[in-house]
This record gives structure tokens, C-alpha cells and sequence, in this order.
């Protein structure tokens, strides 16, 4: 082969394809030359490979790895499947259990003899359905104050329509009037608590955008508006705030709904010549509204549906409201010579 080289085609140090005529005919050639100084002589060292040989070699090395791979490979994504299988089981029966969970039965999943990996998850499915039954416990409770608010108007009105069937009496019509409005006030509160509920989770939010709302203003309107209500009641009502205004940032509509049942509360379950008195009030700690009463209205500091005959759905009412604008609905004996006060309290 080394007759047929041209030295001046070749670098003096690197790669290149050569095309040589040997005994086995014309082929192409790869080679690695150096140019050395020996003595004062110039030398040459070239390897050469046949890039023939050269394909025939990778095609061997390929077919040496492929073939191996080729007969592993089943085995290995057949085993893959098996592992992945085997321990996704545990996974797929905690989501049976989960499936076959009533959580409003007071069922939960049990935290023994589980994976480490699954106990966050575990208790946080338990966390969950622990604010479920807690949140199916207040709705039966709920339902059941609705009843009992209902039944006795209703009972009321079959007594009294009877009675008008047999002397239809001014005095008789009269009280069958007075059952029904008080029937339509509680669906009314309750239309009110549903329409709260449905924009507070997701619903229609245009009516509930947060504004800032000055207190002052808004309890005018209210007393302003039930002045004749408290004029038929025989009730004192009356408003006092503080030189400042006091602004709070809430849903204008709430807030309106919340107030105006603490003043029809005030006015509709005291006895006549009681004094109603709204106040706002800014203090060091937080500022807010409250109702007052020297009716002596009975029953605990507490928030209650049964503290107060008939009461109970209205602070029910008030007290998701509040809830829902960030505030606390309180309930205190009140400055004398105020019996009751309820407070809605915002936290400076």
C-alpha cells in the first residue's frame, strides 16, 4: 500500500479517507498519519483502517448488544409490570375504601396497619370527612330549627282558620294574618340564608363585592326604614356613633342583611316600650355595630339557635354572614340599662 500514497495529500498529523488501489481492488481507507524528524530525516507513521472491515466490525458489535437486548427486554418491562402492579396495590384498595367511605355516617378509614408512604394521605381523608359530618351535623340541626320555627305559625293558622270557619271574627281574621306574615318572615330569612350561602360558594358574586362601607350611614337607612315597625311595636329605637365615621371593608349586601335582622329581632321579640338602641363603635382592639335591649330577653351569653323562642334562625342567619365578611357575632348583658346586646365585631 505504501508505494501508491501521496505524502503531500496527507496532514502532517490528523485524520483522513484516503482511496487506495491494493490487491483486492479499489477501496476506501481510514487513516491516522504522524510526521516525525528523525536524525534530519523525515519520517511518516500511518494506520490505516479498510472502512469496509471497518463496517463489517460496528455491524457485528451492534448485532452482539441487540440481540441480548432483544431477549432481555420482554422480561425486563414484564417484571416492570409486575413491580409496578404489586405495589400499586395498596393505593388501589385505599381508594376502594375510600369509594365504599360514607363519610356522613360517621365512618372513617382506619389509620392501622397502613404503608408509611399512605399515612399523610390517610389523614387527610380523615381530616376531610370529619369537616363533612361536622358540616352535616350543623345543616340536620339546621333543618331541624326550621321546623320548629315553621310548625308553630303553621299550626297556628290551621287552628285559627278553623276558628274562622266557625265565626269568621275580625279578631280571629286577624290573628291568621298575623300567623301567616310571621310564617313568611321565616321563609323569607330562609331565602335569604340560602341566597348567602349560594354566593359565598362559588355563585352569583356581582351583589357581593368587597366595598368600604361606612357603618353610620348604612344602620340610618335600617332604622330609618323599620321606624315604622318600631312605631306599631310600641318599641324606642335610636342610633348612636361616633363623631369619626367608621368604615369597614364587606360585602354591602351582607352587611345590610345582617344588621336588619338584629334590629327586627330587637324589635319583634321584646315586650312593647322596650328601647332599641344601634351603636357603632370603634374601640383599641376593633371596631363594629351593635343592637341593644332592656327588654330582658332570657337565655345565655351564648349564640345559640335555642336561645331564643323564634330568635334562632335569625342568628343563625346573622351569624354565617358573619362568619362570611370575616367578623365575630358576640353576645353580652350589654351597658345598662340595656339587658342584651349582640355585637358584630371586626378585629383591628
Amino acid at each position: 500500500v505504501a508505494p501508491g500514497l501521496d505524502i503531500t495529500d496527507l496532514p502532517p498529523r490528523g485524520f483522513r479517507t484516503l482511496t487506495l488501489q491494493t490487491e483486492h481492488g479499489l477501496g476506501e481507507w481510514r487513516s491516522f498519519g504522524v510526521r516525525l524528524d528523525m536524525d534530519g530525516r523525515e519520517r511518516r507513521v500511518l494506520a490505516l483502517m479498510d472502512m469496509k472491515k471497518r463496517g463489517e466490525l460496528g455491524k457485528d458489535i451492534a448485532e452482539h448488544v441487540a440481540q441480548p437486548a432483544i431477549l432481555i427486554l420482554p422480561l425486563v418491562a414484564l417484571l416492570l409490570w409486575w413491580t409496578i402492579r404489586r405495589g400499586l396495590r395498596p393505593l388501589d384498595q385505599l381508594s376502594s375504601e375510600v369509594a365504599a367511605l360514607d363519610g356522613f355516617a360517621g365512618q372513617r378509614l382506619d389509620t392501622q396497619h397502613r404503608f408509611r408512604e399512605f399515612t399523610s394521605t390517610v389523614s387527610a381523608i380523615n381530616t376531610l370527612v370529619d369537616t363533612l359530618q361536622k358540616q352535616a351535623q350543623r345543616e340536620r340541626e339546621f333543618a331541624s330549627d326550621v321546623a320548629h320555627e315553621l310548625r308553630t305559625p303553621l299550626a297556628a293558622m290551621a287552628l285559627q282558620a278553623r276558628a274562622a270557619q266557625a265565626d269568621a271574627s275580625p279578631e280571629r281574621l286577624a290573628r291568621l294574618e298575623r300567623e301567616a306574615l310571621r310564617a313568611g318572615r321565616i321563609l323569607s330569612q330562609l331565602l335569604d340564608l340560602a341566597r348567602a350561602q349560594r354566593t359565598g360558594n362559588g355563585g352569583p358574586s356581582n351583589l357581593l363585592e368587597t366595598q368600604d362601607v361606612e357603618l353610620g350611614e348604612l344602620a340610618a337607612r335600617l332604622i330609618s326604614n323599620h321606624a315604622q315597625l318600631a312605631y306599631e311595636t310600641g318599641h324606642e329605637l335610636s342610633l348612636q356613633q361616633p363623631e369619626q365615621p367608621v368604615r369597614v371593608s364587606a360585602q354591602p349586601m351582607l352587611l345590610e342583611l345582617a344588621l336588619r335582622n338584629l334590629i327586627e329581632n330587637a324589635l319583634r321579640h321584646t315586650p312593647e316600650g322596650t328601647q332599641v338602641s344601634v351603636e357603632i363603635w370603634r374601640s383599641s382592639d376593633g371596631f363594629g355595630v351593635s343592637v341593644s335591649d332592656d327588654g330582658q330577653r332570657a337565655g345565655s351569653g351564648a349564640v345559640t339557635a335555642a336561645s331564643e323562642p323564634g330568635l334562632g334562625l335569625g342568628l343563625r342567619l346573622v351569624g354565617r354572614i358573619a362568619e362570611q365578611m370575616g367578623a365575630t357575632l358576640e353576645r353580652d348583658a350589654g351597658e345598662p340599662p340595656m339587658s342584651t346586646r349582640f355585637n358584630l365585631r371586626w378585629a383591628r
